[in-house]
């Protein structure tokens, strides 16, 4: 969304709760340092509170130095003192919530905002306020669509295999990844490509090898319309942004929705594609090896019955920006 901003002329600054963001295009990134005050004991909570009064006053700050015309805000913990500090100076802010369950941050200041950018129809109906359904924005890399056989012949896989794109999200997912691993020479049928992850990368190599008969490991992808494009089947964790580009990549899916959420918010968007058919949903429980088993052989039955599941927009972020504009609540830099 920055990068699509700051082509049609905005000035973007990014203030983010952490030190690492990579942006494909320019930008400034400012960092504030915050934690939730909702996990974690006693001295860990009231640490997060004395950080968010820090930040609170950071943003505030920042808001006035770079005479900041309007806030785009995520629905996480960490968008909590921007937002504050725009509604004490007045500044316009809107909401971005990507999950089917939105987070409370969302809950909390949807009344309030000018407006707040759904990723799934299915969100209005946890919210109050100027509710717009754009859709989840989909990274360029993931938009690439190209033929299957070039695909797999581009990634070196025999034509004759099927191919399971394993992917945990840019951290991996280590729990998943395990359960994969006796499973690979088993299914003689199908080839693995599994994204580890950077910092399980090491553990995994040493432990199958980087690349074997049925498989390959990588730590992470970059180019994932290819490997879309190459899979006939993939498993992965349920994130806003891993669930839609599967729904546009029209893939039969086995998502695994991270358990130790609060809100479990990953159920409520693998729930978006399985009521689709397009997918199964696998908890995170003891039989999980023995359940992605028997979904990955029935792939092709899923394949078959599933119905085409359109939640990206392509002009999602057109969306976005024309709503901003007609409130004029900005102007370019």
């Amino acid at each position: 969304l920055g990068d699509y901003l700051e082509s049609e002329g905005w000035e973007i600054f990014y203030l983010i709760g952490g030190s690492k963001l990579k942006l494909e295009e320019n930008g400034e990134i400012y960092n504030i340092k915050i934690s939730s005050p909702l996990v974690g004991n006693l001295f860990k909570r009231i640490k997060s509170i004395w950080e968010l009064k820090i930040s609170f006053v950071k943003s505030l700050m920042l808001i006035k130095k770079l005479r900041v015309d309007l806030i785009l805000a995520g629905g996480s913990y960490a968008s909590f003192p921007a937002i504050c500090a725009s509604i004490v100076v007045k500044t316009p802010f809107y909401l971005l919530e990507q999950n089917v369950l939105p987070g409370l941050v969302t809950k909390i200041f949807s009344p309030y905002a000018k407006a707040v950018f759904t990723g799934f129809e299915a969100t209005k109906n946890y919210l109050k306020g100027n509710i717009v359904h754009t859709g989840n924005p989909i990274r360029k890399k993931a938009l690439l669509k190209i033929d299957k056989i070039e695909a797999k012949r581009k990634l070196g896989i025999p034509d004759y295999k099927k191919m399971v794109l394993v992917v945990g999200g840019s951290m991996g997912a280590y729990s998943v990844v395990n359960a994969i691993i006796p499973l690979i020479e088993e299914l003689n049928d199908f080839y693995f490509i599994i994204q580890t992850g950077k910092k399980n990368f090491g553990y995994f190599s040493d432990k199958m090898g980087v690349k074997g008969k049925n498989h390959m490991l990588i730590s992470f992808i970059e180019d994932m319309g290819l490997y879309y494009s190459a899979a006939d089947i993939v498993i992965s964790r349920a994130g806003a942004s891993a669930v839609t580009e599967i729904a546009y990549h029209s893939l039969p899916a086995i998502l695994i929705p991270y358990p130790h959420s609060r809100d479990r918010h990953q159920y409520y968007n693998a729930k978006v594609l399985a009521d689709c058919g397009m997918a199964i949903i696998v908890e995170e429980e003891s039989d999980m090896p023995d359940r992605i088993k028997t979904a990955i052989k029935n792939f092709e039955a899923l394949r078959k019955e599933h119905k085409e599941c359109k939640i990206y927009k392509p002009d999602c972020l057109q969306i976005i920006r024309e709503v901003i504009e007609k409130n004029g609540t900005f102007q370019k830099g």
